[in-house]
């Protein structure tokens, strides 16, 4: 007789959810580590696991929400063991700069083809909304979705509302987010790149909008990854390697 078994629905677990998970028992296991350790540098532990930088910091930032580890800017990360009880949307919530590079790839092809197909209206609406002057979140999120809505295309609107409501899910965003100092500078920066955006949109220049999207996303992740560098000496300032 066939039996039909039922797929295990169980969803994978993401790189920096495994790793974070590793180094949790290899707390457990360190009969040596008390609270208030100073843990291993970002670079040993990066080579000690065997992943990236982006990777581990996407680990550290689970283990922060889950109140094992306390990141000190200019210091360290320290062992801390108050534990918390994650969400189930914060457990299963993709790591902040895996989200980034898929941005950086589809948001940019999603301003290409906005380049060749977007309304003369919505061309109009883009630039009052950009020359207002820096944007908030809802106001970033508000630009980047008219871009995807001059496509003109369903699939590309639906893959850039999935994009956004994919950050919104769990709290690494908002961990992440906290550690920019000069978050208005940054808008700012954020801003000029906005306005580089709509100049290629309205020249109708699907080559430099692409360029124009890829670059402010660029910008984007050097910004939010140079902010969660914890102090380390070593740091060596890229993004992905």
């Amino acid at each position: 007789m066939i039996t039909d078994n039922k797929a295990d629905k169980t969803p994978a677990k993401r790189l920096y959810q495994e790793l974070a998970l590793n180094i949790e028992q290899d707390f457990t296991r360190d009969e040596m580590l008390s609270v208030g350790s100073k843990l291993p540098s970002e670079r040993e532990l990066a080579e000690k696991y065997s992943v990236s930088r982006t990777t581990l910091r996407e680990a550290l930032i689970m283990l922060e929400l889950k109140g094992l580890i306390e990141v000190r800017k200019g210091s360290g990360i320290y062992y801390v063991d108050q534990p918390a009880i994650l969400l189930q949307s914060q457990q299963q919530s993709i790591g902040p700069f895996e989200l980034l590079q898929a941005r950086q790839w589809l948001e940019s092809s999603i301003a290409e083809l906005a380049a060749s197909n977007i309304s003369t209206f919505q061309l109009r609406k883009l630039r009052e909304m950009t020359l207002d002057g820096p944007v908030d979140y809802l106001g970033d999120r508000d630009f980047h979705l008219l871009i995807a809505e001059g496509t003109h295309n369903n699939m590309m609107i639906k893959i850039a509302l999935d994009l956004w409501n994919a950050r919104e899910v769990g709290g690494m965003w908002v961990r992440l987010l906290s550690r920019i100092t000069n978050l208005e500078d940054e808008q700012k920066n954020w801003h000029e790149d906005h306005l580089k955006i709509m100049h290629a949109l309205m020249r109708r220049s699907p080559e430099q909008a692409k360029q124009a999207m890829w670059d402010h996303m660029e910008n984007v992740k050097n910004t939010l990854f140079k902010s969660s560098d914890v102090g380390d000496p070593d740091f060596d300032g890229f993004v992905f390697n």
